[in-house]
């Protein structure tokens, strides 16, 4: 009689096995659902970092370009001084604006007023 399984000893083996053969594919899919959204987030922390390490290059890179545009050379000075001040008197300054202005109030004069009446010509009707 030692041959002789109990049936309760059976269905509850059986019941076992067929609640691990369906859990096998949840935990499966929980499994690779949490490799890929590591992954995900390692990569997103990664390109968040490439980020941040490129605008620190871009910014050092402008900084040494303002500051070569920043310094000028002092040969350079004189000579962007002297090309600044050739011509540039303030009598001729003075006489160049004087004359814009003038020709600005003629044309504003011209622009504002009416002809004058003229009687020349005309009838009155008096008498």
């Amino acid at each position: 009689m030692a041959d002789v399984v109990n049936p309760q000893v059976v269905d509850s083996v059986t019941i076992d096995n067929v609640k691990m053969i369906a859990g096998a594919g949840a935990e499966s899919q929980a499994t690779v659902s949490k490799a890929i959204s590591n992954a995900v987030a390692i990569l997103v922390n990664d390109a968040a970092s490439s980020a941040a390490r490129r605008n620190n290059i871009a910014d050092a890179a402008m900084a040494a370009v303002l500051k070569d545009m920043a310094t000028i050379d002092p040969s350079e000075a004189v000579s962007v001084a002297k090309e600044m001040s050739v011509g540039t008197d303030l009598p001729s300054i003075l006489g160049q604006l004087g004359a814009v202005l003038g020709s600005l109030q003629q044309f504003t004069k011209t622009a504002q007023t009416t002809p004058p009446p003229t009687t020349a010509g005309t009838t009155s009707n008096t008498q």
